[in-house]
């Protein structure tokens, strides 16, 4: 198989001088820079380095997807000023409508990855990833969200309309929680508060403050993927995070 250079090399247009005789790579300056010959190898790396990312997220490794963002693509979880220049959409009312689901904003792509790991440290069970085979992809099991409620769960619209969690009363111990792993868990959690607190746009704060209270009511039941709250803890709420990473490195 020719690699990347090799096909460039014979698929480029070749220069002929007066005599229709071609001009030999080397008998003068080239117009192409170096870097132009690598390009489709880069974007091949590329393409391999997303796929990588978006499988780890898929798998519920948040924190080791994170990683490989920082390192490969610094830029998508890496805040600029311009992020938060927020332009006015087409609503009548002169509003903006805004969805974090599709947000390429630092901020929010930051705070869904980690509030997705907090969900996965959450778990009581592994995951079953759900196989084509089995189900198409439109089907979805009654007592698991759907993708519009996932982009409704991560919605930061004035007029997300996510209804809090009405947690149950329930006696210590319920659910059976190694005290180091609890304490792990509640440093997560106030990590999280404080990157909600840090949020420049007072709606987006409060939104993500009632996602957070929604998401941490899943400490509250002893077999939470059979609970109310089995819809945060969905193969397509991964698929939600994943999708919205992968447009932000291609918009990067």
């Amino acid at each position: 198989m020719p690699s990347a250079r090799a096909f460039i090399r014979d698929s480029s247009v070749k220069e002929l001088d007066a005599d229709g005789d071609e001009i030999l790579a080397g008998a003068e300056p080239s117009r192409w820079p170096s870097s132009s010959a690598e390009a489709p190898e880069v974007l091949l790396q590329n393409v391999k380095r997303r796929s990588e990312i978006r499988e780890l997220i898929l798998a519920g490794q948040v924190d080791d997807a994170i990683d490989l963002l920082n390192k490969y693509f610094p830029s998508v979880l890496a805040e600029s000023p311009s992020q938060f220049e927020r332009p006015s959409s087409s609503n009548p009312e002169g509003g903006f409508t805004y969805i974090s689901a599709t947000s390429v904003e630092a901020a929010h792509l930051l705070l869904n990855l980690r509030i997705l790991a907090f969900i996965e440290a959450c778990r009581t069970r592994p995951l079953e990833i759900p196989h084509p085979t089995k189900a198409p992809p439109e089907v979805v099991p009654s007592n698991i969200a759907s993708q519009s409620d996932i982009s409704t769960a991560m919605d930061t619209s004035e007029h997300s309309t996510l209804p809090p969690i009405e947690l149950p009363n329930v006696e210590p111990g319920v659910r059976d929680i190694d005290p180091e792993v609890l304490d792990s868990l509640i440093c997560k959690g106030r990590k999280l508060y404080a990157l909600v607190k840090a949020l420049p746009n007072p709606k987006d704060r409060e939104v993500y403050k009632q996602e957070l209270k929604n998401v941490g009511g899943i400490l509250a039941y002893k077999d939470p993927e059979k609970s109310s709250v089995a819809k945060y803890l969905a193969y397509q709420r991964r698929e939600a995070v994943a999708d919205q990473i992968n447009r932000a490195v291609l918009r990067e």
